[in-house]
């Protein structure tokens, strides 16, 4: 996000307010790297001033986050060069940006709504299948 402010305001020093929760497990508590960002749709610069920037497409800021993970995995050598076209050649990249509708303030019903995903559960007891075969005998 604030790359995309800062490539589209006048401003140079533009960032966004964000709330970023990681969530680095999946089904069957396996590592699955996810980032779940509550950012504002518009930013901030200077001292303490405010910017709305022209109106975005979730799939343009999709871009240059993925680019931008790109290019650290490659700069950090986690990632070969190959790999990463492999990647941007898949239909699914698996990077997704989703832009909701605008919650208003003092709109509890909606801010509710979305703390499960800064605030995720460590474990779901729901989701979690038991696999009598896994089970080790005592």
């Amino acid at each position: 996000m604030q790359a995309f402010f800062q490539r589209t305001t006048p401003e140079q020093n533009a960032v966004p307010g964000a709330v970023i929760a990681n969530q680095s497990f999946g089904d069957i508590l396996g590592f699955n790297s996810c980032l779940h960002v509550l950012a504002s749709d518009d930013c901030f610069y200077g001292n303490g001033m405010f910017r709305i920037p022209p109106r975005f497409h979730a799939k343009d800021v999709e871009k240059i986050f993925r680019h931008k993970v790109f290019k650290m995995l490659l700069s950090k050598c986690k990632i070969p060069e190959n790999l990463v076209d492999l990647f941007i050649k898949w239909q699914n990249s698996r990077f997704n940006v989703f832009r909701g509708p605008w919650i208003q303030s003092g709109d509890e019903e909606a801010i509710e709504n979305l703390s499960p995903y800064v605030i995720p559960a460590v474990f779901s007891q729901e989701r979690m299948p038991y696999i009598p075969e896994w089970v080790k005998a005592g």
